[in-house]
C-alpha cells in the first residue's frame, strides 16, 4: 500500500461522489489545497466539484437516485481499477447505493459502519430514540397524507401532534398547510 501522496498524479487518489454538491466542492477544493489527488464521480459532465481546478478527473457515471444499481456497478468498476483509491460519499443516497451493493466490504470507503448509517437513516426510529433519551421533540408535526406509515407511528409514539396534510403530484399541497397552520 502506498498511501495518500501530496504529489500531483499520485496513483492514490481520494474519489469524491455526487459532483454536482456543494459539499463535494468544498472536499474537492480541501482535499486539493493539500496537494491530495482527488476525482470526481457526477451524473454529468462539467459537475460543480468536477469543474474545480483541484479536480484531477471527472468520471460521468448513471444517476445515483435513479439508475442505484448501475450507478453502484460502475463505482466498483473504477474502484476495482484504483485498489488503494479512498471513495468519500457525500450523500445519503450514494451512501445508501454503496451499502446495498457491499462496496464499502470490498473497496475502501469514508463511511461509517452499515448499522449506524442505517440507524441514523431511519427517521422513525432515531425520534423514538430521541423520545426516549428525553431530548425534546416537535409537539406538532405535520406529515404527508398518504405518507410514509412509520414517522406517523413515531411521531405518534413520540407523543407529538400530528397533522396530516394532503398531498398532489408537486408534494404537499401548501393550500392545505395554510388551512392547518
Amino acid at each position: 500500500m502506498t498511501g495518500w501522496s501530496a504529489v500531483a498524479g499520485a496513483p492514490d487518489p481520494i474519489v469524491v461522489s455526487d459532483g454536482d454538491t456543494r459539499q463535494s466542492l468544498a472536499l474537492v477544493r480541501a482535499f486539493g489545497r493539500r496537494g491530495l489527488r482527488v476525482e470526481v464521480l457526477a451524473g454529468r459532465r462539467g459537475s460543480l466539484a468536477g469543474a474545480s481546478r483541484f479536480a484531477a478527473a471527472e468520471h460521468r457515471l448513471a444517476d445515483a437516485e435513479c439508475e442505484p444499481a448501475a450507478w453502484a456497478a460502475s463505482v466498483a468498476d473504477l474502484l476495482a481499477e484504483r485498489p488503494q483509491a479512498l471513495l468519500v460519499p457525500t450523500t445519503e443516497v450514494a451512501l445508501g447505493n454503496l451499502y446495498a451493493a457491499g462496496i464499502p466490504c470490498r473497496a475502501r470507503v469514508a463511511a461509517p459502519p452499515r448499522d449506524a448509517y442505517e440507524q441514523a437513516v431511519d427517521k422513525a426510529q432515531l425520534l423514538a430514540l430521541a423520545a426516549e433519551a428525553g431530548l425534546a421533540v416537535p409537539d406538532s408535526v405535520v406529515v404527508e397524507h398518504p405518507g410514509y406509515f412509520g414517522a406517523r407511528v413515531a411521531f405518534t409514539a413520540a407523543q407529538a401532534n400530528v397533522i396530516p396534510v394532503a398531498v398532489d403530484g408537486d408534494g404537499l399541497r401548501t393550500d392545505e398547510l395554510a388551512r392547518v397552520l
